[in-house]
């Protein structure tokens, strides 16, 4: 990605901080060397002078900060932009003018390069859903903080191609960010359906079974299409947090950075990292799932005591328990399996984080092990408001939370426990959920007892818990 006018801007003050110092260091020795030339001894002229050349000085150390911090926020952000998705994504100014791009772009046939500095109008035509609506899309920001349109692509060739634009707002920063997807397969598909269903309209009884079921291929895309719309919401409106804590955490630092950092700063810094880790687990648990999905994810499958692997577990999230008690029910014995013990020991932070966000303060949350037949179980016991009966399923469906609006201080992707179910199937296990409203909630989940193989070491020795 190119250089942005905010980088050349700062840069451009650094050098001209840098260039005012020399000169007025320059000055300062002149100033001096004539002075004692011509025994000047004018005590307030000296003081100006060195309280000029100081100040200069501390100028251009703060306009040099800034600039670091500039360009360790211009980083981050670039890095996001071209990891996270494989569609076109700018970052785009008031003026419509594009400030920054990921390599994607070269599906209109232009390199990042060729773009940057360049209208939106090069790429595509406007994309508003209502056309006698000037201002929908600024509107639809204002209100929800996106909008979602089609337009029409235009490549290099002059060929046109239809796309769908999500422009989402940019906190801490001037513009908008713009998510563009090639929709032209989409349309291709949604047009042939639509003719064939036209076609079955017009056939006689012996074709009604087809048209029938272009029907319920036609409704089974509509829901694909509205699943993706969603995840594309969730990955819109759950970047934009991480993004600014990032953003207000650089921002404090560059005021406050001193030689040796303070406590304050030093916690800002622990932030920054936590809120990355954040948007990084996100992405990964969306890959991931997709990949499960699929079958597109391999098992290192080795053999494990999962009781040791339980409390590796607890030591990750060790942060987020400080307010509630974690107990280990004391089993009898080893429980080894045979699993991928990353994967496994992800679904037992899954679970333990779940029980953590809806405990209250001091309450205890039991872990406990047992072994039936060829499987060993893990359980883990919460007393938060519990779950009804009827949605002991769908807690396990994508996307899918309970009560989620009376929660938002514990808003998720909605993957966590999708994942689980996927990740404990792929070992050919089970998973499961015992609960009632107002007397918490058991999750469980079993998989098969390993064979006579040796127990392979954990790389992190658990302490107790």
């Amino acid at each position: 990605m190119m250089e942005t006018d905010i980088q050349k801007r700062e840069r451009r003050d650094l050098w001209v901080a840098i260039v005012i110092a020399l000169f007025l260091g320059v000055y300062y020795l002149l100033f001096n060397i004539i002075s004692s030339l011509q025994y000047i001894s004018d005590q307030h002229a000296h003081w100006v002078s060195n309280m000029m050349f100081f100040w200069i000085l501390a100028l251009l150390w703060i306009t040099y900060r800034r600039w670091r911090a500039a360009v360790h926020r211009q980083r981050e952000l670039r890095n996001i932009l071209s990891s996270i998705s494989t569609e076109v994504i700018m970052v785009v100014d008031s003026c419509r003018r594009i400030q920054m791009v990921n390599e994607s772009v070269n599906i209109f046939g232009f390199s990042p390069e060729e773009v940057v500095k360049k209208k939106t109008d090069l790429l595509y035509l406007d994309r508003r859903v209502d056309k006698d609506r000037p201002a929908e899309i600024s509107d639809a920001i204002n209100q929800v903080g996106f909008h979602i349109g089609q337009a029409t692509g235009k490549k290099r060739s002059g060929e046109t191609f239809p796309l769908e634009v999500v422009t989402a707002s940019l906190k801490g920063r001037e513009g908008v960010v713009v998510v563009i997807k090639d929709i032209t397969e989409r349309k291709h598909a949604e047009e042939a359906i639509l003719q064939a269903k036209q076609t079955a309209e017009h056939a006689n009884e012996e074709k009604s079974k087809i048209l029938i079921q272009l029907n319920e291929n036609f409704q089974k895309l509509k829901s694909l299409e509205a699943l993706r719309d969603n995840l594309t919401h969730m990955i819109v409106h759950d970047m934009r947090n991480p993004l600014q804590v990032i953003l207000t955490a650089a921002e404090v630092l560059e005021m406050f950075n001193e030689p040796k950092m303070n406590e304050r700063n030093q916690a800002k810094i622990k932030n920054i990292v936590r809120q990355a880790k954040l948007l990084a687990a996100m992405v990964n648990s969306l890959l991931d799932v997709s990949r499960l999905e699929n079958g597109l994810l391999p098992l290192d499958k080795k053999v494990y005591d999962l009781v040791l692997l339980s409390k590796e577990a607890v030591q990750e999230i060790e942060a987020l328990s400080h307010n509630v008690q974690i107990i280990f029910d004391k089993p009898g014995s080893e429980f080894i399996v045979e699993c991928d013990h990353d994967i496994i020991k992800r679904v037992a932070v899954n679970l333990l984080t779940n029980a953590i966000k809806f405990s209250a303060k001091g309450d205890k949350i039991h872990v406990a092990f047992s072994r039936a037949d060829s499987f060993v179980r893990l359980m883990i016991k919460d007393s938060g408001p519990g779950i009804a009966p009827e949605y002991h399923e769908k807690i396990f469906e994508k996307f899918w939370q309970v009560d989620s609006s009376k929660r938002k201080q514990m808003h998720s992707s909605g993957l966590g426990l999708t994942f689980c179910k996927l990740a404990i199937e792929a070992h050919g296990g089970t998973i499961g959920v015992e609960s009632e409203l107002s007397k918490g909630a058991k999750f469980w989940f079993q998989i098969p007892v390993a064979g006579s193989a040796s127990v392979t070491d954990t790389p992190v020795a658990a302490k107790s818990v």
